[in-house]
Parts: C-alpha cells; sequence; structure tokens
C-alpha cells in the first residue's frame, strides 16, 4: 500500500515540476497531463520511505499560506492559495506518513476531524450547536458545520455554498480533512468555481498525509473511475485506501471499506465482516459515514429495526453508495 500511495504522489510532483507552462486550472484542460502522472506513478519501482512527518508540514504549510488572505476569504481563494504552498513542498523525495494508524499531528491535533459534540445533544441541533462553534473558531466544527449544510442533517438546510465556504475554512485553519473535502468540492464545481488540477493536488496531497478524508476521496476516485478519463478503474487500489483511513479511524473509511468486503471490490468476498465494519461504523454516530452504514444495515436486515431508527434519527433517509452492487 505504502509504495502504491507513494508513487502516486511522488510521480505527481515530479510531473507538475516538469510542465513549466501549466498553471493552475489548466490542468483542468491537459488530461493527458493526468493520465500520465497517474499511469506512470503505479509503474513506478518502490522508492525507500522518507519517514518526516507530511501531516505537520501540510498543516502548517497551508496555514501560512492561507493567513495572508484576509478576513473570510472565499473558498476558491483558499484553495489556491493551499495550492500553491502545496507546489512549495519538498515532497519529491518520496515523504510518505507511513505509520499504520492516526497520523501524528503533533501539536494540530485537535484542529483536525469532526466536532466532538458535547454529551446530550440532540441529533437535530448539531447544525446549531456546530454552527456557534464554528463561528468561534473551532476547526473541527467548521469541518462538521460543512458536512451537515451539504447533508442537509442536523437541523441544517442545504447549502453548497455554504458548505464549500466551511470546508475551506477548517482546511485554512489547518484540518486536513475539512482541505480533502474542499479539493472534492473544486475539482467537480460543487459550490465553488471548477478547478479540476488543483482539486486533484489538494485531494492527492492530504492522501499522501494520511488525512482520513484525502484517502477517502482518493479511493471514490480509483474506485469508480474517475482519477481521469483514461486512467482504469482499480478496485484494490481504493481497497487499500479504504483500509488505510478505516485504520486512522474514520467512519467514512470504515463504512467503505467494510462496502469492499461486503461485495468482494478490490479484496476477497466476506458478507459477514463487511457487515461487522458497517456495524462498527454506525456504532461511531453521528460522524460521517455513520448514516450511510446504518442505511445498509437496515436494509439487510429489511428495514424497519435499530438501525434504520439511528439513520433516522441522524436525518439520513437513502444511501446511494454501493447501490450498482445490489
Amino acid at each position: 500500500f505504502f509504495s502504491v500511495l507513494q508513487t502516486v504522489s511522488v510521480a505527481m510532483w515530479d510531473c507538475l515540476k516538469r510542465q513549466r507552462t501549466l498553471q493552475g486550472a489548466d490542468l483542468a484542460h491537459n488530461d493527458a497531463v493526468v493520465n500520465s502522472l497517474v499511469r506512470k506513478a503505479l509503474d513506478l519501482p518502490s522508492r525507500g520511505l522518507n519517514r518526516t512527518c507530511l501531516s505537520v508540514q501540510l498543516v502548517e504549510a497551508v496555514r501560512k499560506a492561507c493567513a495572508t488572505l484576509g478576513p473570510e476569504p472565499e473558498p476558491e481563494a483558499i484553495a489556491k492559495a493551499a495550492d500553491g504552498a502545496i507546489r512549495q513542498l519538498p515532497w519529491a523525495c518520496g515523504a510518505l506518513a507511513a505509520a499504520a494508524g492516526p497520523p501524528d499531528f503533533g501539536p494540530y491535533a485537535k484542529l483536525q476531524g469532526e466536532y466532538p459534540f458535547p454529551a446530550g445533544t440532540a441529533p437535530g441541533d448539531r447544525y446549531k450547536v456546530a454552527k456557534a462553534a464554528a463561528e468561534a473558531g473551532d476547526p473541527q466544527a467548521m469541518q462538521t458545520l460543512a458536512l451537515l449544510l451539504w447533508g442537509q442533517a442536523g437541523g441544517a438546510p442545504f447549502e453548497p455554498r455554504g458548505s464549500a465556504v466551511w470546508h475551506a475554512r477548517a482546511g485554512a485553519s489547518g484540518n486536513l480533512d475539512g482541505l480533502a473535502v474542499l479539493g472534492g468540492c473544486i475539482r467537480k464545481g460543487v459550490g465553488v468555481a471548477e478547478d479540476y488540477g488543483v482539486g486533484l493536488r489538494l485531494i492527492m496531497a492530504c492522501a499522501a498525509a494520511n488525512a482520513a478524508q484525502g484517502l477517502n476521496k482518493l479511493g471514490v476516485l480509483y474506485q469508480d473511475g474517475s482519477v481521469a478519463p483514461d486512467v482504469p478503474q482499480d478496485h484494490a487500489v481504493a481497497a487499500k485506501l479504504f483500509q488505510r483511513s478505516m485504520e486512522t479511524g474514520s467512519a467514512l473509511g470504515t463504512f467503505y471499506y467494510g462496502g469492499c468486503l461486503r461485495y468482494g471490490l478490490g479484496v476477497p468476498k466476506d458478507h459477514a465482516a463487511g457487515l461487522r465494519l458497517w456495524q462498527k461504523s454506525a456504532e461511531m454516530a453521528p460522524y460521517e459515514g455513520s448514516q450511510d452504514a446504518a442505511i445498509r444495515l437496515g436494509w439487510e436486515q429489511g428495514g424497519n429495526n435499530h438501525w434504520t431508527q439511528l439513520a433516522g434519527s441522524l436525518g439520513a433517509a437513502h444511501s446511494t453508495y454501493f447501490d450498482l452492487q445490489d
């Protein structure tokens, strides 16, 4: 797994250095470059691992770059600043956060992931509570607020632009999950101006730094074959990325990897093991992915049960992920 993710990242930065005339959004219009960097990455021989902690490097570089943007910058400006910072990191040497389990964010650990709601917070009050904490400057709350606005859950309205804004603010504050999801928004133009190249670089940088949402986003791209037009679908790479995300403690990564096992996508099929992981993910409620796991477990058991009730309490009615395998 380390070899796959490492070589993808190394090839990306090497390729970008050679393409002196390509800047920012130009990559969105040059599929050949994207295809080449991914294809070559998968074919590169293994390189020695530099165990420098990229998670800390990335957090510090992005925070420094975004600190110059002034108050309440737009998500497009944050993405551009973060992309510029990423381009300056010395990752062509093959550095990778190599240890299994949660990455070491050092002094920035409390900036990462989702907001831990106070005990007793009602499911329908999550939007109100997260919004107050986000506006007070909590990066975890910013990330959670963004997820609620996109999922229209916890009492939140559906606001794609607002969701992108808060993912961006979380990322600018050092939350790498927020930065990775911002990459997904930018790559597809969801709530923000589209820039395929910038979005892909944000996702891959966060994946290389072992951030759960970076691993999840990159895994989904490989699973549905949307890394680039000529890059083939690869369930085995996707499963390895999801497994790594699960090892960081991600409920969403646990749900994704459980689906890989349940349906035999990139790994040997193991229905029982897949369901156990879905249960583990659902029990992490209300973190992202738990609602999808609860819905799928409810379907597996015929509906109108504990799991469907849990999904309903989280504001989730339908999970489309893995539908094509049913």
